[in-house]
């Protein structure tokens, strides 16, 4: 019983940070879309491997999960950095 409750909130955990990284990611598209007016090519790449990931993500969220997503986490937030350094 301890295993399965354990299991139930490893889920979860899991559930949350992608939610939240999820929440994280639109937050930054609408900051750069609403900051840059004339982006160049490679932001604009930039921008639409982020909602891309951020696909990806909704439908990782939208089922449950089977195994531990840390590889598409890991590169959600690689994305989100190179991203947030173009727009800089």
């Amino acid at each position: 019983m301890i295993d399965s409750l354990s299991k139930r909130n490893g889920k979860g955990a899991k559930y949350q940070q992608a939610s939240a990284l999820n929440r994280t990611y639109q937050q930054a598209l609408l900051d750069i879309q609403s900051t840059i007016k004339r982006p160049s090519d490679a932001t604009r790449l930039a921008i639409l491997k982020a909602e891309d990931i951020a696909f990806e993500v909704e439908k990782m969220i939208g089922r449950e999960f089977r195994k531990s997503p840390p590889a598409v986490i890991e590169q959600c937030k690689h994305q989100l950095q190179c991203v947030h350094y173009e727009k800089r």
